[in-house]
Parts: structure tokens; sequence; C-alpha cells
């Protein structure tokens, strides 16, 4: 009954688009005016009429593409987030208001945080949802600013119609391994869904030079028929792929010769800060043990972990690997056949650099640490946008943002996405199908640690950033690579980081959680 309903109105909403000009985003005969036909996949049963009220979001003038797009812009995904919004707007008939905090690039972190803390400080503000970098949001749910997502009323509904339930069920559009490392002992007060275009872009993978690898045929050579066959076999381990590339180096004569530079060619190109730290998570550990449920608590530093960090070492410092960033002239140096393999964020396929690689290029998921270990998992760079929502906000805001963000976030999942693939994968043959598959992977399996969020909370000994808890691994590579990990652990625990040991910093941090819960 449900489906037949929700077609009706998919059918009067067609009818009354094709029907009438749209005063929506771009006027009339904008794209997505009445092309239509897919059937919605949210919860939302009922009918909802928000009288042309607006949703209003805080966010970084440079990541408003994830929220709006302009009827006459066809770059990358905007049609896509065009349409969205068209049908959602028409359909609740509200519209999505963008509250831009003017921010100076990427290496701006203060200017929308700033933004925010002091509208929330002076109870000023006039936004209904704040999408906040990962790493800076923790701080302001510190400082009990933000209202619980699955919060409910007397008689078990919850506070935000349809996005609570979909948090707690797990829908495909408010990803679980996500949500569950920023909920705790039930309550959540940062989430994130499809919505943050930036939390699918900002997800590592391992990007390989197609042409390369085929010629020389070194996924047949393990007995595999190409590299996507070891990894849907499950066989795509640390260990195998530590041994392919540790010794894959080429001293092109044509350079300084004796010399490691970059006219050389190497088996492996890591980016040397969130590329590093993206193992922990993809290797199945958490540096905060958090299910969502229970008291978060430290990871154990056992023989599985201490293990895993120093192969990561050996992989990173092997003779066929470079350490990189993650700049247009380090995409250049893997387009122009310097690397193998690479970890890229899936961002970087979507640039003028990979779409104009001579070679072809295919895209896997992060190692698993072992066999048995189930999912390929993803970890993430920490510039993505989270979303949280004002505690002092007018309760009778809660439907309007609950309604829409669960209509935004489920038709993102159904239509955006697939935008967003093409967007990245440069070739059209049936290998697109393939990667794509690789991609759902990557996607599927993305995690987020309790950390990720309160990077300023847990360190294991202050020393620049790499002494963050988060920066485990990407320390003991970039730092002191003969340190052994138990060593640099045990030097946390003596070497007091602002006065207090990470177990310490830990219990505070849990501390102001419990009385929020009161």
């Amino acid at each position: 009954m449900k489906k037949i309903l929700a077609l009706l109105l998919l059918l009067c909403m067609v009818f009354v688009l094709c029907a009438c000009p749209s005063d929506g985003p771009g006027g009339p005969g904008g794209p997505g005016g009445g092309d239509e036909e897919i059937e919605p996949i949210d919860n939302i049963d009922k009918e909802y009429n928000f009288g042309g009220d607006s949703l209003s979001i805080s966010i970084r003038n440079d990541y408003v593409y994830e929220i709006y797009a302009d009827s006459t812009s066809q770059e990358g995904i905007d049609p896509e987030i065009y349409k969205r919004n068209l049908y959602t707007e028409t359909r609740f008939n509200f519209k999505v208001k963008p509250l831009q905090s003017l921010c100076q690039g990427e290496l701006d972190h203060n200017t929308h945080y700033d933004d925010v803390t002091l509208a929330l400080q002076k109870n000023s503000f006039k936004f209904d949802v704040i999408f906040m970098w990962a790493f800076q949001s923790g701080k302001l749910v510190k400082g009990m600013n933000y209202l619980d997502w699955r919060m409910q009323n007397e008689d078990g509904s919850y506070l935000l119609p349809y996005t609570g339930e979909s948090l707690v069920n797990k829908e495909d559009w408010w990803p679980a391994g996500i949500n569950d490392a920023s909920t705790v002992m039930g309550h959540q007060y940062i989430a994130i869904s499809d919505m943050s275009i930036s939390s699918m872009e900002s997800a590592y993978s391992i990007v390989y030079n197609y042409n390369m690898v085929t010629t020389e045929r070194i996924a047949e050579g393990l007995g595999y028929t190409d590299m996507y066959d070891i990894v849907d076999k499950g066989d795509w381990t640390l260990d195998l792929f530590y041994n392919i590339v540790k010794d894959k180096y080429e001293d092109n004569q044509y350079g300084n010769f004796g010399t490691r530079d970059n006219t050389d060619t190497y088996g492996f190109m890591y980016q040397k800060t969130t590329g590093i730290d993206a193992f922990i998570n993809s290797l199945g550990f958490q540096c905060v043990v958090n299910d969502g449920e229970n008291m978060p608590t430290l990871w154990n530093m056992n023989q599985t972990l201490v293990t895993a960090a120093e192969d990561v070492v050996s992989l990173c410092l092997s003779t066929g690997a470079i350490a990189k960033l993650d700049t247009d002239s380090d995409l250049k140096f893997f387009a122009e056949r310097h690397a193998y393999f690479a970890t890229m964020k899936l961002a970087a396929l979507r640039t003028a650099t990979m779409h104009g690689m001579e070679d072809d290029y295919g895209v896997l998921p992060y190692p698993k640490l072992n066999k048995a270990q189930k999912e390929y998992l993803t970890g993430s760079d920490d510039h993505c946008s989270v979303f949280s929502i004002p505690l002092m906000i007018d309760p009778a805001r809660y439907e309007i943002i609950g309604v829409t963000m669960e209509a935004l976030s489920a038709r993102t999942n159904q239509v955006v996405k697939q935008q967003f693939y093409d967007t990245m994968l440069k070739t059209n043959s049936t290998r697109n199908l393939q990667d794509e598959g690789m991609i759902d992977k990557i996607l599927g399996g993305r995690v987020y640690d309790f950390v990720t969020y309160h990077h300023a909370d847990l360190w294991v000994y202050q020393t620049g950033t790499d002494g963050h808890l988060h920066a485990f691994f990407r320390y003991l590579v970039m730092e002191e690579p003969g340190l052994s990990p138990s060593d640099y652990w045990a030097r946390g625990k003596d070497i007091l980081s602002g006065g207090v040991t990470v177990e310490g910093s830990l219990a505070n941090l849990i501390n102001q959680y419990v009385n929020m819960l009161g």
C-alpha cells in the first residue's frame, strides 16, 4: 500500500512539474523539471507541507556544493544535486537555504567554526543544521551545544521524525560505520548521511596504473585473473600488497642516477599524513573502541596491533615506496607513470590530472589485515562535513529537520551517488563496472573513529600534530621509524600530554558525555 501511495504521489509531482514553471532553483526549464520516474526509497509515508519554509544549513562556502546547485550548472554532480533538491522541495513545499561562512580555502580552519561558536554562544543562530568539519565538531559537543539525533519522546517516537528511526535502523543513506563512532551509549550528537558528499570524496582508496600492472601480469603471476579478482576472493591483504610493491623500484638513468628522486619509478606512492592514518581503520582497528551502545574504551595494545603497526612501517619504508602529499604535482607524479600503486582520496579521481592521464587506472580498497578479516574497511580524511543540530533550537523545528534531512539523504543515495561514481571513472569500458564494484566496497566499508571527532583531546604525547592518537601509525613512519609501537605507547604513558595521560584524557572526555546524558 505504501508503495502504491508513493507512486501516486510521484506521478502527481511529475504532472505538476510538467505543467507549471518551476519557482524553485533555476526557474522554468531547469534540469529535473519533469523527468523523475524513480520511486522514492525513504521511509516517509505521510504527506507533509511545510508552507514554503526553509531548512537553513550552516556550511563553509567551499562545501556548499553538497547542498545546493544552480539549474544552469552542468559541472560534476551539480545536475543531480539540483534535481534532488527540486524533487524534495516540491514534494514537501520547502527550500534548502545555505548559510555560508566565507572561508579562505582548505587551510582556513577557523572561520566557520568561529562563526558557529559565536552564534551558539549568543543564542543568535539562524540555522537548523550545521555541516561542520569532522575533526572540529567534537569541541562543540563537549560544550553541550548539540541536540541528540536519537532522542525520543515519552511515547517512544523520535524527536526528529524518520531521521531518528533511520539512524537507529542503520539505513543505507546513514552509514553505520561512521554514525556508530559518534554515538555514545545510544546518544548521538554528530550524524552523517550521504548528503555529505565530502565524506565520500575523502574516503581513501588504492589506485593503480592499470597498464603497468597488466603489462607486467602482476595479478596473473600470483595466480589471479586480475587485481579485482584478488579483492573479490578476499585475498587483498597487507602482506600480499607488501610483497607486490616492496622491491618494485627503478632508478631511471635520465635523472640523478644512484639517487632516489622524482624521476624514478616506485611500487607504492603513499600520502604521508591521513593516507597512513587510514591504515588503522582499514586493518580493523579503532583507537577508541566504540560500538555506539557501550562506554568507549582505548584500544588494546596487543601483539596483533603491534605487528600491524610494524607491517605498515615496513610497507611505507620499503625500497619500493615513496612518501608524497596529495597536491596536483603529486597526482601528476602518479599519472606520469612514476608509481604502480598509490593511496588516493576518491576526490582525486575527479581531477583533470587523473582524467587526463594517458594510461588507464583502476580503483581498489585498502588491503585487509589478513584473510580472516570479513570486510574491506575504509579510513577517511577528516576534512568532511558532519551534521549537528543546535540544542537550543525551537522544538517546532524538529519536524521539518527530521523529514527533510531524511528525504534529502535518501534521495542522495538514490540518484546522486551514481553521478558521483561517473565523475571518478575515466574509461567507458566494461571495466567501469568492476571499478564501480570496488567503489561500492570502499564507500560501504567507511568507518570513522571516536577520535576522529576529538583530535584535540586525545594525544599519545604532544609533539607537533603527529603526536595525536589518531596519527599513531603516521608517527612511527614519519617521525621515528626505528621506534617500536610498544615503546611509543609506553612513552605516551610516561610523558604526560598537557599534564594528563591519554587514558586520563579519554576518561575526562567520557565524563563530559556522561554529564550531558544526566
